[in-house]
């Protein structure tokens, strides 16, 4: 999908270069930004009700979630497979 924009935020500075590196190299390279960030941190303020936030299962999700809710309108999806909101689909 060339047309959609994603951004992947990234905890690790040393994971987040690797992560640039290895995009640069992709057919996705204009479509990916990659963001080092907790993902707790991070400003989501550009993003609408039509944008969708996917959280890992490594991370702590409830900050994350409290973030997204305060800082934008976008959907949220938790990546847990052991989760109902993986099922359902969103939180909201």
């Amino acid at each position: 999908y060339p047309s959609i924009k994603f951004h992947g935020i990234e905890i690790s500075e040393k994971r987040s270069k690797l992560a640039k590196i290895i995009t640069k190299e992709t057919p996705a390279k204009d479509s990916i930004t990659i963001h080092c960030s907790a993902g707790e941190d991070f400003d989501y303020s550009f993003l609408t009700d039509e944008d969708m936030v996917f959280i890992s299962v490594d991370v702590n999700e409830n900050k994350i979630v409290e973030q997204v809710i305060k800082t934008s309108g976008a959907q949220i999806y938790s990546c847990a497979p052991y989760k109902s909101s993986y099922v359902n689909g969103i939180f909201t």
